[in-house]
Parts: structure tokens; sequence; C-alpha cells
């Protein structure tokens, strides 16, 4: 799929104006006369035979889609998408257009769950903002390919209202595959650079901008003592006068400057000390800044030892054979057209300068025409992106061939033009062992180690040394008495599998194993291996790999295994149940203690397995709490901490479970039986509420029987003096107010006492009580009270009639209290199985979090009660929208009078 998005924007303009056409044929045609009709005909032919060329030749995935209320129906779908669904599904294409976008997913390419979620979010959006949507899918093809496409919902619009949709679909699979293999190359380089046996220091403007590590070894300056400061630092004062020249010369002659081969040059330690080098600086001049490099080889044995010094001439030789390569300017034109190439392009081209700029030479002079559309689409994608880029081309002009590799970025000029800059290398070898290579590379990841079965021999890196103890020249090159070296213990599993390896048996050697090292000392390594080279018959010849150093992890692990075994062993021994479990799949839990045996009277693997989970247990009252209680704690990323009831084969506990999520989804925890204790609190809770009510029921008598009447004879008393004191005197009046606060002291004493223990409940029953309440709120208060019943009247007995007569009367005066509500509505429904009072009002209601933290008196009171009756109470409050008191008792015989 090679369409770019003017492509996508040409077809998105077709499709619109066929769009239009059809929109105005449709609606003005019965005002054509046959001419203009005739026309009209044609031009929609036109545009259709338009459409129907773009999707019989684009390689890219375009479907038309009608928006039909909310969703999209499908008009036209590419005809080799068709094909392929004709082949590889039962459905035919009849069966596909007019269906709603929405059957193709689920039924025609089967796609998951969540991949049909992604795709109608992304529906959603568009309809939402009615603009075009862009994202990153991945797709499946009818055959069931799958892979990585660059998608568009464009929307054409009538009246500002979707009409149409286009479905644009790129495939992106490859161009992100290369875009990974860049960035692996990339790093590759980096490593080359830090592991260069050279001192490589990289200057800006004459100021160390970056040194490798070998610099470090050389001179002893770490990166922030160095970077920032000029060679002056480390290039003895003698020398000076050299640098200025070289500084002056360099960006003029722009050519590659070699110092200490004829005469000696000497560079200054960190310390002080001296050491004889030769350098080569090499220059590179980017946009007005002034780069350069330096290499830099410690070239003293040279002046020792004939043999050394021809090793490092060598390594200098290998180092400038390296040096950066060619730099080059392209315009941004469709051409990409050359405007700068630098003077040393017969070196990494074959090609001269002068040749390049006489015959216009282009990259159609030097590519195949795949690489010039591969090239041309990079440099495109990356400069859209405004990010750096890198490729390997081809090249070949007249019998010259070669590998080069590019590295580029879109930079702009201080006059806004865009250009493309970039480096050139010859890589000719590196692509003709790049199997090799990326094999080395792929396996060394520490020490590194290859072995040439036929003569046995087995070679080392410094590294691989190092970590045993030793220096590379102590190491024996004997592959029998490296493996003399690993542990008993471990002998017998490292050679099983590496025949297994040798044999074809394995893609990788790989295993663990402990090796002696120079102090006599056992040290856990990571090998990696894998054979390199073969006969034709098989039979391995030589196996390159690492060795990597996992000694204090490997420790730190049989560590951990012996403390989870020391911890097992422990939580095996106390009451309770350990548990580790995924909070997003039904609380599955992939780690039960044997604790779950006594506890809940099932096995840890009836957990593990699937069998049972702990959700399953807890009673349904619980579980909407226990949800949103849990993912309260992970929102907030605390601990939670739960009581409630759950189901075993022995009967109904209670439990104290006390968790936290501890990542990826995962809760770990602890739940014990608290069944004794909450029974416990039961008892004292009941015996509190009833000697609260034995203790109203006496206060309430005494205010009746006592100082009430005593109060009824006072008035009786006093009434009597009304006609021994004179009319209209002073004293009367006094007798007169005096008997009218002594008739409020009555009436208030008997509503207290009533209030205390209602005696109408014993009297008359709960239905009544209740509404003798109601019409007397009714009379005074502002608040508008109902009450509904489906009961007889005197159809519960007073075992649960005071209790619920209570809890109105708690709910009531919270209501009138704090609510500010406008009505209030009672209910006290009886069914099969349950008895059920709700009081709910219109009010300003609370945050039930802070009120239940808070510990409110006339809330616990109601579920105290509750719980008394065996049932629950159950609070649904927010600020600005009521609150609703929900009461659920389970029916039992007892709570009604035998002829109910």
């Amino acid at each position: 799929m090679n369409l770019d998005i003017s492509h996508i924007f040409i077809i998105t303009g077709l499709v619109v104006q066929v769009g239009l056409v059809i929109f105005w044929f449709t609606t003005v045609r019965k005002k054509l006369q046959e001419a203009s009709l005739k026309k009209a005909l044609d031009i929609l032919e036109e545009k259709e035979k338009t459409l129907s060329l773009i999707y019989e030749n684009t390689n890219d995935f375009i479907a038309l889609l009608k928006k039909e209320g909310d969703q999209l129906t499908i008009i036209r779908l590419p005809e080799t998408f068709i094909q392929s669904v004709e082949k590889e599904t039962k459905f035919i294409e009849r069966e596909l257009i007019g269906k709603p976008l929405y059957f193709l997913y689920d039924k025609v390419l089967k796609l998951t769950e969540e991949e049909k979620a992604f795709r109608l979010e992304k529906i959603n959006a568009l309809f939402n903002s009615k603009e075009t949507v862009k994202y990153e899918e991945q797709f499946k093809a009818p055959d069931g390919h799958r892979g990585l496409s660059q998608s568009s919902l464009i929307p054409i619009l009538t009246d500002n209202e979707i009409d149409y949709v286009l479905y644009v679909a790129q495939d992106i699979t490859e161009e992100r595959s290369m875009n990974l293999q860049l960035e692996y190359t990339v790093d590759v380089l980096e490593r080359v650079y830090d592991s260069n046996l050279a001192a490589i220091v990289l200057f800006k403007d004459g100021k160390i901008e970056k040194i490798n590590k070998r610099f470090t070894s050389y001179f002893g300056y770490a990166s922030d003592e160095i970077i920032g400061e000029t060679a002056e630092k480390f290039i003895p004062e003698k020398y000076w006068h050299l640098l200025k020249d070289v500084r002056n010369d360099l960006y003029e002659k722009g050519e590659e400057l070699h110092f200490g081969r004829e005469r000696e040059i000497v560079t200054k330690r960190k310390d002080g000390s001296l050491f004889y080098c030769e350098c080569v600086i090499s220059p590179l001049l980017i946009q007005g800044i002034k780069y350069s490099f330096m290499f830099i080889v410690d070239v003293s044995d040279y002046y020792n030892a004939q043999k050394e010094l021809l090793s490092s001439k060598e390594r200098l030789q290998s180092i400038i054979d390296n040096l950066p390569g060619m730099l080059f300017r392209l315009g941004t034109d469709e051409e990409f057209t050359l405007q700068h190439i630098s003077g040393n392009s017969e070196k990494y081209l074959g090609i001269t300068q002068e040749e390049i700029e006489k015959h216009n030479i282009k990259g159609r002079d030097v590519l195949s025409d795949e690489f010039i559309q591969y090239s041309r689409s990079i440099i495109k994608e990356t400069f859209e992106k405004q990010e750096a880029g890198e490729m390997k081309l081809p090249i070949e002009y007249k019998g010259i061939s070669k590998w080069v590799s590019i590295r580029f970025k879109p930079t702009q000029l201080s006059n806004g033009e865009y250009v493309i800059d970039g480096l050139l290398f010859d890589v000719t070898n590196q692509v003709e062992n790049e199997e090799r290579l990326s094999l080395a590379i792929e396996s060394a990841r520490e020490g590194l180690w290859d072995w040439n079965i036929e003569d046995g021999k087995l070679v080392f890196n410094n590294y691989q040394a190092e970590m045993l103890g030793y220096k590379v020249a102590e190491m024996s090159n004997d592959f029998q008495e490296f493996f003399k070296n690993i542990h008993p213990q471990d002998i017998k599993d490292a050679q099983t599998k590496l025949r297994a390896h040798l044999k074809e048996e394995t893609d990788y050697y790989e295993t663990e194993y402990r090796v002696k090292t120079k102090n006599g000392v056992y040290k856990w390594l990571l090998v990696h291996g894998k054979v390199i080279s073969r006969l034709r018959d098989g039979r391995a010849l030589r196996v390159i790999g690492t060795h990597v150093d996992i000694d204090e992890r490997k420790k730190a692990e049989i560590a951990v295994k012996k403390s989870q075994e020391r911890l097992l062993s422990l939580m095996s021994n106390i009451p309770g149940m350990v548990y580790r479990g995924s909070y997003d799949d039904n609380y599955a839990l992939s780690f039960v203690s044997n604790g779950s045996i006594q506890l809940t009277g099932y096995s840890p693997d009836d957990f593990v397995k699937g069998k049972r989970t702990i959700f399953e247990l807890i009673k349904d009252s619980d579980k909407e709490k226990i949800n949103k209680e849990v993912k309260s704690a992970v929102t907030e990323k605390r601990a939670y901490q739960l009581v409630y009831e759950i189901n075993t084969p022995a009967g109904s506990k209670w439990v104290y479970d006390k968790g936290q999520e501890v990542g990826n989804g995962y809760l770990e925890g602890f739940i014990t039986d608290i069944t004794d204790r909450v029974q416990a609190e039961e008892r004292i809770i009941k015996t509190i509420i009833e000697t609260e009510d034995r203790e109203r029921s006496r206060i309430a008598k005494e205010l009746h029987d006592s100082l009430g009447q005593k109060l009824t004879t006072v008035s009786l008393n006093f009434n009597a003096l009304k006609s021994k004191v004179d009319k209209g005197s002073d004293v009367e009046d006094r007798l007169m107010v005096g008997l009218e606060y002594l008739k409020q002291a009555i009436g208030e004493t008997r509503e207290i006492s009533h209030n205390l223990m209602p005696k109408s409940i014993e009297d008359f029953g709960i239905i009544l009580s209740i509404e003798s309440l109601i019409a007397d709120l009714n009379e005074y208060s502002e608040t508008a009270f109902s009450f509904y019943h489906n009961l007889k009247n005197n159809a519960l007995s007073n075992s649960i009639g005071i209790h619920l007569y209570r809890i109105v009367q708690e709910s009531i005066n919270n209501i009138l209290k704090h609510a500010k509500a406008k009505s209030v509505t009672v209910q006290l429904m009886a069914y099969e199985d349950v008895i059920v009072l709700s009081i709910e009002d219109d009010g300003k209601g609370f945050n039930k979090s802070k009120i239940e933290k808070a510990k409110h008196f006339g809330l616990d009171s109601i579920r105290h009660r509750a719980q008394m009756l065996s049932g629950d109470a159950m609070i649904d409050s927010s600020a600005g929208h009521g609150t609703t008191i929900t009461v659920e008792i389970p029916t039992k015989k007892h709570y009604f009078h035998e002829e109910n």
C-alpha cells in the first residue's frame, strides 16, 4: 500500500463529487427535461467509472460507507477485498453491501471484542467531531493475515451533517518493521563508537562535545570533566601552535589531517603523564556549525618494538577506513535533487565530484527502480514527520557496485527553505557479512566466546576473561579444559543442551551453569550460543556465543526461593487464608494458602484451577458493596478492609478481608474468620438496644403514671380556684396564664412519653402508629409526608414493630433536622421472603463516604436495629439528589401474629 496522503485527498475529492452528483440528481430530476437528464446521467456514469477505476487499481483498503442513524452501512468495498472474502469465507458480495460495518467486523472478519470496541470508539469520535479521524490499528484480512495499518475515517458532509464516510487503511507493517531495523542499526553504530580501539573525540565549534570510553581509558577524564573544554586540555603546550594551524586550515581544506606518523606527537593524561600517539582529525561542517572528529591511538610501544608498530599501523588504518563518510544535501522537490556533495565522493561512491556535477547524476542513474521508489518513500516519510532517517541502498554506476548506508534528517534553513542533509558511508563489507555480524551481535551481550569445533580452539574476549578473574593471555584456549571448570552438578545439563543444538534440535544453545573462577570460587553464568557454520551434511563447524554474569541475580533468586518456602510454611500454620488474584478477571485467584480449607471448606487447588472463586462464596447482598470498595481502593492506591458474609459447606461465616493492589491489576491480601466476634458484637448491640428500650419504657411509664398524674391533679386544683377568684382581677389573669402553661406541660409530657415508648404500637399495631405519626407531622411541618403499605393493621408483632417504628422515627428526625426536604415517602411492604421498609426524601442529600467515616450515631442506630432482625440497612444519597434508606429483613414466622 504505497498511496500517500495526497492520493487519499484525490480519492476523497472524487468520492465527494460522486456523492454530490447523486444528491443533485435525486433532488432535481423531476424538474429536468429529457436532455438535461441525459447529460446528468452521463456525468454520473463518468464519475462512477472514475471511482471504480480507483477501487480496481489502488492497493489501499478504501470503503465507502453511509451514515444511517448511529451506525455506518457498507456502500462499496474494494474488489480485491470482496474477492478475498468470497474465497476465504462463506459470504458473497451481495451479503456485504448494505450491511452495517459492525457486521463486517463481527461476522466476516470475526474480530475480538477489544478490536471491535476500538473501532467503534473511532467511529464515535468521527460522529462527535465531524472531522477526519486518523489512527493506527491492527488489521485482520479475510485469510487471517494480520498487520498494522494507518487508517482514516473521512466524513463527507451535507448541510454540516455526515452523509457518507470514506474509510481508508494503508498497510504500514513493513514500514514499522524497517523503523525497528533502523533503530537497531543506530544502536549497533553507537556500540561500535563506544567499543572502538581508538579514543574518539567529537568537537563542536572547537569545544569537546562527546568522548568514548577509550578516551577515558587513555586520559583518565570522565565525561563531566572534559565536555565543554578545548583540545588544549589534553594537548601539551608545545603543540598549541599546531592546534591553531589545524583550526585555521581544517575547514578551509576540508581534508583529514594525520599526525604522529612522520614525527613524534604526545598527549597529556589527567595525571600529567604523557604518551605517544597517532591521531586523525576529520572536519565536518553542517549549517555553519563546525564539527570535527579526532581519532587518537596510543602508539607508545611503537617506538619500543617493531611488531607493536605494525599492529598500531593496522589499527590506525582500520580507523582511517571507517572515518565518517560523504556529506550531501538534497532538495525537497519530487526528484530530491542533489544540491551539494562533499569532495570525497570518489572514495565512497566511486564517482568523482566533477563527474556528478558535469553529468547531473541523480538517484535514478545509480539505483534500480525498486530502490528509487523505496528511497523516495523513506525520505518523504521522514520529511513529513520531521524525523531522522536511515537506509541502506545498492548503487551501480559504470561497472562499480557498492552498498552504502545513508543517515539523513530534514533541516530548515534560515530563509525558511527545507532541505535534506545527510552522511553516506560505504558499507559494502558490512552488508556482505551482515548475517554473521547480526548473529554475533545477537549473541554477544557480555562475554564473547568463539569455538572452532574442528581444532577445539576456544577464543574469548577481554570481558569474558575479566569475568572469571583472568587476563585473556591466561585463559586456556582448549574447549575441553574450559568444560572441566563447570560445576559437577551443572555439567551434564550443559552437555545435553549443547549436543541438542549441534544436532539442530534447538535454534539456540542456552543454559545456566556455574564456572570456577581464578580464585577457586564458582560463579553463575547465563550462556547463549549459536552455530554459524555447518557442512552440507549438517555437521557443526563453528559456534559463537556469550556469557553473562548472573551470579548476584542467581544467588538472589535462590535466597528468594528459600524465603518463599519459609513464607509458605509460615502461612500454612496461621489461621486464615492468604491470597493473590486478578482484580480485572472476576477476582480469579492465582495463589491461595492452605488456610482456605479451614476457612472456606475448599482447597487451594479449587480456587487456583478455577473451580471456585472467593467472589462466588460472598452473599449476594454484599457483592455490590465489596466491588465498590475494592474499586475505590485500587483507584486511590490504598489498602481495602472489608467485612462480609460467605457461604461454606459448613454454613455461613463472617470474615475480615484486608488487601491491596500490588500492580498490573493483581490483588494480594489476607482473609480471617471473625464469625465469633460478629456474633458477640450482635449480642452486645442487641443487649444495648433492648436495655435502651426497657429504659425508654421505664421513663415513659414514670412520665405517664407519676409526673403526668401529678400534673393533672395540679390542673384540677387550679381549675377549682377559678370560681373563687374575682372576674377581671390581676389574680385571675395570672391564674389563667399558669393554667395554660400547665396544660402545655401535660401535653408535652404525654408526647415525650409516647415518643419514648409509643403505647399505640402495643394497643393498635405498627400501621396505625406510623399513620398517627404521619398525621401529626403533616399538621405542624412544612414537609409533606405520605405512607404506603400492603399489610393488615395488626399483621406484624410488637417484637418487630417497635424496631421498625424506631427506624422510621430516627429517619424522620434526621430529615427534619438536616434534609430541608419538600416531601417524604414511607413504604412498608411484606413479601414472601422479605419485609422491606423504605424512607425516601427529596432533600439536599449528603456525601455518603464522609458521613460513614464520621460514624453518624443515627445511621448506626438504624443499621444496628436492622442487624438485630437479621436484616441489612442500605443508605443511598448524594449531594443535591435526596436520600433513600432501605431496610430489608428476612421474613420469619414469629414476626407476624398467628392469624396473619
